[in-house]
């Protein structure tokens, strides 16, 4: 994630830490989606995978800014279980968007590829794969 304050610089591991902290006590726990209580990640015993657990939520589409490259004002806090809502939303979307164009050779177009590149792939051809 960048550093605000200085565009060039991405945030340390720290700074992530404490910005993370920050907007758990600021949403009082409380998810940005569903509302429930979440838990800090540092209160999840170490793996295991607990639904609440206060994960980055990307406001803006973060398959074109890329999560390393977002901005602190455009994060939000949700939980784990959301935050995989609302990715798995996102790919649907995606793969919808290929079949609509490239019909039954869709998975040929995709295969090998994450979701994030195809997204990229696919804005490279014109086509906005979520709107």
């Amino acid at each position: 994630m960048r550093d605000p304050n200085n565009p060039e610089r991405h945030l340390t591991t720290r700074e992530l830490k404490t910005y993370r902290r920050a907007l758990f006590d600021k949403q009082d726990g409380i998810c940005h989606w569903c509302k429930g209580e979440m838990v800090f990640h540092e209160a999840c015993p170490p793996g295991q995978n607990v639904g609440n657990v206060a994960t980055f939520e990307h406001l803006e589409d973060s398959f074109s800014i890329n999560g390393r490259n977002s901005y602190p004002g455009s994060i939000v806090l949700s939980c784990s279980t959301c935050n995989g809502k609302r990715n798995k939303e996102q790919e649907a979307r995606v793969i919808a968007t290929l079949k609509a164009h490239f019909g039954t050779e869709h998975h040929k177009v995709r295969r090998g590829k994450s979701i994030q590149e195809t997204v990229q792939w696919l804005r490279a051809q014109g086509i906005e794969p979520l709107e």
